[in-house]
């Protein structure tokens, strides 16, 4: 049970490593830039109107389990919630990507900046997993690694 403890710890640090990057950049006051990923990365931006939203939590607790897989597929994931640190960026983005500020929903955007996929429910990261394997830039990137 301890040593299980501990790993869902190192698995938590790891996700929060993984993500800090993507919202330092989202913090930053400046216009978030998705095109500073275009081809480099895949984006989940994950909307809440704030923090206790249950979606958001249960999306949270679903990417912390599968941080591996983030890792494999260039996903990084961007946390817009009402009232942080962020609120202007997310605010533009509400906008651009016609989301409702009070609802959650999660958009993948593929490398090409195109989005990809959109729910407004949590969703498995296995499936997500699956919309991106499917993608002919991510085949390539397996093809490459075999």
């Amino acid at each position: 049970m301890r040593n299980m403890r501990i790993w869902q710890l190192c698995g938590a640090v790891l996700c929060l490593a993984l993500m800090v990057p993507a919202l330092a950049l989202a913090q930053t006051g400046k216009t978030m830039m998705l095109e500073e990923h275009k081809w480099k990365n895949r984006l989940l931006l994950v909307f809440a109107p704030d923090q206790k939203d249950i979606g958001l939590r249960e999306q949270m607790s679903l990417i912390e389990e599968n941080v591996k897989g983030l890792q494999d597929r260039q996903l990084l994931v961007l946390e817009l919630v009402s009232g942080g640190e962020h609120a202007k960026q997310r605010q533009e983005l509400l906008k651009r990507f016609g989301v409702k500020e009070d609802a959650y929903t999660l958009i993948l955007l593929g490398k090409d900046g195109q989005e990809k996929y959109r729910s407004a429910k949590p969703v498995r990261m296995e499936e997500i997993f699956s919309i991106i394997d499917q993608m002919p830039m991510r085949q390539q990137e397996m093809r490459k690694q075999e």
